[in-house]
């Protein structure tokens, strides 16, 4: 290709990627701005109460009793970020913390953009920032007050930054590719796993490197460096080491009611101060030896369905989606969900969509053991998006070439036939 063509197909593609980030920042803000949001309540009120406190009085406590650690401190970090900022320039907290989230939902639409690009191509890269820039409930998300979209902007990064090392092999990448991981796992820990088991398997089922543990080393070491405050507070303050969060004990134990059966009455067989995480062991345990089936059925597909079958926020809270911004927008869900878990089974073939595959079928076994809400698949959604995105072009792309090889055969059929003298 000269060139001058390859400056402007460049110089086009940079117009229309920017194009898209601007309108998807316009409509992630005009939401903000019109929709009024509910009172911060549950979660949200929580983590809005953990960031004044620490401002306050310098001591990171979820519940107001006195230090503890059952969030990481990612996200209230954040907040208490914003608001300082906020209070600095005279803002409103809660406002410019839902805008600054607004950026980093399109920015994470840039990570999208610039993954695929290395995966696929520039058609399936921009595909891949359209459907996030439209998909409902990556629109509404940066308005609520939890941990999603900053969680979705780490990893995402992650995902690209681990790509580039491997592709270019270089252990300065993987390091970084660890301490972003580090910063994701402070938000949420849920891929903290990743740090050991992606290098793992992208050097047993993509690429064979001669230097696999030289990047798993310096990206576990990159983890611990940006974990290690955490680490350190927590064996200060409470005596032990806790490495992430004391919160799983409670989802863990909701997950343990197949298809939800006894509701509310699940945590009235809970004694005072139980150990959650202990006793979810052991109604898993109880589970599996009297109704096998059952329990079999529920953490496999069960949990899926629950999980996949609708986008965080339909029919959750009433005021958060609303009219306009909901009507027709949710019919991309499933098609997505569909195309993207397809292109899994592509992946003996399609060595690209390897690496975003595995992260896939990690996060989603590691979410099957916990409370299948749809909250806790929108995480997953990016990488559904990228991977139906890589699905689609690639699969147009073949039947383009399927055509025209028909259509030169039917040409030089038509010449053969011309060969021989009419009757």
């Amino acid at each position: 290709m000269p060139e001058g063509t390859r400056f402007r197909n460049t110089a086009l593609e940079s117009l229309v990627l920017g194009l898209i980030l601007l309108a998807a920042l316009v409509v992630r803000a005009y939401y903000i701005h019109t929709v009024p949001q509910p009172p911060l309540f549950t979660d949200a009120k929580n983590y809005d109460e953990t960031a004044l406190r620490l401002l306050h009085t310098g001591v990171f406590s979820y519940w107001g009793n006195g230090p503890d650690a059952y969030v990481t401190p990612g996200y209230p970090l954040f907040l208490a970020l914003v608001y300082t900022i906020a209070d600095w320039i005279g803002g409103n907290r809660l406002m410019d913390a839902r805008y600054a989230q607004a950026l980093l939902s399109v920015v994470t639409l840039l990570w999208m953009y610039l993954t695929v690009r290395r995966l696929q191509g520039r058609v399936a890269a921009l595909l891949a920032v359209v459907l996030g820039a439209v998909y409902v409930s990556m629109i509404w998300a940066p308005a609520a007050i939890l941990t999603e979209t900053l969680f979705n902007f780490f990893f995402v990064l992650y995902l690209y930054v681990f790509l580039i090392a491997m592709q270019k092999d270089d252990w300065r990448w993987s390091g970084l590719g660890g301490a972003v991981l580090g910063l994701t796992a402070l938000v949420r820990p849920t891929p903290a796993p990743l740090v050991v088991l992606l290098p793992l398997l992208y050097h047993g089922l993509v690429e064979r490197r001669r230097h696999m543990w030289r990047h798993l080393g310096v990206a576990l070491v990159a983890f611990a460096m940006v974990m290690a405050p955490w680490w350190l507070r927590n064996l200060h303050t409470f005596g032990h080491l806790i490495l992430f969060a004391t919160e799983s004990g409670d989802p863990m134990f909701a997950g343990t009611d197949p298809y939800f059966r006894l509701g509310d009455k699940l945590y009235q067989t809970v004694p005072p101060g139980a150990d959650l995480t202990q006793m979810a062991k052991q109604r898993i345990v109880e589970g599996f030896t009297h109704e096998p089936v059952l329990y079999l059925q529920w953490f496999t597909t069960g949990k899926w369905w629950y999980l996949f079958r609708r986008p965080w926020g339909w029919n959750e809270s009433e005021a958060l989606i609303t009219g306009h911004f909901w009507e027709g927008m949710d019919s991309l869900h499933l098609p997505i969900v569909y195309a993207g878990w397809a292109s899994v089974l592509l992946t003996p073939w399609w060595r690209n969509l390897r690496v975003l595959s595995f992260v896939l079928l990690i996060l989603t076994g590691i979410q099957l053991l916990f409370l299948p809400l749809a909250r806790y698949a929108f995480p997953m959604m990016p990488i559904l998006i990228m991977m139906a995105s890589v699905a689609v072009i690639r699969l147009l792309g073949l039947v383009f070439r399927l055509r025209r090889r028909g259509e030169k055969g039917d040409v030089q059929d038509a010449e053969s036939l011309g060969d021989y003298p009419s009757l």
